[in-house]
């Protein structure tokens, strides 16, 4: 077991450094605004991250992951990347938890900050670049999916539509849809700049929609740009595998129930809010609390719309986008399966006993072992986010409601706040940061992470 997790930190650190490359971005934006002492905390950034890749490309080999490994794996990359990136905050003057905080945010896509004072442009581009590096989260996952026997049965649908692409492999894959997100980063950031906004509010603006974080510092938006938000947020928050077929990738984006569902709720959403706003500010208020972009337009005053629609925004954001996006939550297609079999087994007592209704899902029909492993994870979900209201509530102060509010904005990583978070006690705020760390990673890695280290400690006690 220790051998185990000494190799799935390698293997974290590895992928990590894989990315330094991009890690140069920050650099060249910090020389442009002249603020060197950030430019130095992004270069110490970039050297740990390309020494991680170059110490450890040796000892790596990509293989077929074990589910503990997979799921060891997918958890330690985030703390990770988190302490290295917080060297940049550290140089600004955050304090030490503040400035983990603030990368952990980043990274799970969460954007929320425990810093209320001014920051530099060049840091402000770097929570936002951030946020759009952890939101190519996804595609790491479908890498380690595509390298785990055991994951591909679970996401059996998806699975065959990647594998029915022609030419596809994992290499092709992976470098397919990593152009797929930056087409669309780019698409987003000239619509943006052509609707009036500055160079570097359009690329920061881009970056965090397109990854659904909400890392922004401000909310006044043009009619125009709010429906090109939309537009983005809806896309970041859509089954980015869709968007490789080559032939009707749009026909089969609309004709996907994930993404239908999520235009209807947003509709339905959008009309429920527009009692308290006009339609535009509604509808992107649905979208930003579905897809967990967290993005809130400066004429919507969350102390001020009905609890109908808090409770309504509460709903969303624990629901969350399509598989293999960037958004957190539930996930649509866990939703859409919990009540196909709840239908599916309310029927079976209208008919014959030896009647079987299968419960199908974009025409396959889903197996015994994939609805348990949904009702599992429902289950442990809500179990969280209660147990995490409850603590909320005893240490942070909160009301029931403004807990229970608190602990779905982190764990679907939506990042939508009704409480001043800076207030909060540092055992709230620490649990802020756990949630946000779980949700990023859909909680059975944490879960497993903590059996692993507790197996560890007792195997090191009986030794």
């Amino acid at each position: 077991m220790v051998s185990l997790f000494k190799e799935s930190i390698v293997y974290a650190a590895y992928f990590l450094g894989l990315l330094a490359p991009f890690f140069l971005l920050p650099i060249g934006i910090a020389v442009y605004f002249g603020e060197r002492l950030a430019a130095v905390g992004f270069f110490l950034v970039f050297l740990i991250l390309v020494g991680f890749w170059y110490f450890l490309r040796k000892s790596v080999s990509v293989k077929d992951f074990s589910k503990r490994t997979y799921l060891l794996v997918l958890f330690l990359v985030f703390p990770i990347g988190a302490m290295v990136c917080s060297i940049p905050f550290l140089f600004e003057g955050f304090g030490f938890f503040a400035s983990i905080f603030d990368a952990m945010s980043g990274w799970t896509t969460t954007g929320v900050t425990l810093h209320s004072g001014e920051i530099s442009q060049s840091l402000l581009f770097f929570r936002s670049f951030l946020e759009w590096v952890g939101g190519m989260g996804f595609i790491f996952f479908a890498f380690l999916i595509l390298k785990s026997p055991f994951q591909q049965d679970e996401h059996k649908v998806y699975i065959d539509k990647i594998k029915n692409i022609r030419g596809i492999s994992i290499k092709s894959f992976t470098q397919k849809i990593f152009g797929v997100y930056v087409i669309l980063t780019g698409a987003c950031f000239l619509l943006l700049l052509m609707s009036g906004m500055t160079w570097f509010d359009a690329i920061n603006l881009a970056m965090v929609t397109l990854s659904t974080g909400g890392f922004f510092w401000y909310s006044s938006f043009s009619d125009i740009q709010k429906i090109i938000l939309i537009i983005f947020m809806l896309l970041g928050a859509s089954c980015f595998v869709l968007f490789l077929i080559r032939k009707n990738f749009i026909k089969s984006l609309l004709n996907n129930i994930e993404f239908k569902v999520m235009v209807v709720v947003i509709f339905v959403g959008g009309c429920i809010f527009a009692i308290d706003s006009d339609i535009i500010s509604s509808v992107f208020l649905a979208t930003s609390a579905l897809s967990g972009t967290g993005i809130i337009t400066n004429n919507i005053d969350l102390t001020q719309i009905s609890p109908f629609a808090i409770l309504l925004l509460f709903g969303f954001m624990i629901t969350g986008g399509s598989y293999s996006s960037t958004t957190g939550g539930l996930k649509i297609w866990r939703i859409i399966i919990l009540f196909k079999t709840i239908y599916a087994e309310i029927k079976k007592y209208l008919l014959p006993e030896n009647a079987v209704i299968p419960v199908i899902f974009e025409h396959n029909v889903i197996d015994k072992k994939e609805i348990h492993n949904v009702f599992v994870y429902i289950s442990i979900f809500f179990m969280v986010l209660f147990g995490s209201a409850v603590i909320f509530l005893v240490f942070g102060g909160l009301n029931f409601f403004d807990s229970l509010f608190t602990a779905a904005a982190f764990l679907s990583n939506a990042g939508i706040m009704i409480i001043d978070i800076t207030s909060l006690s540092f055992v709230s705020q620490l649990l802020c940061f756990f949630l946000m760390w779980m949700g990023r990673i859909e909680i059975l890695g944490f879960l497993v992470f903590v059996s692993s280290v507790l197996y560890v400690i007792k195997e090191r006690a009986n030794y």
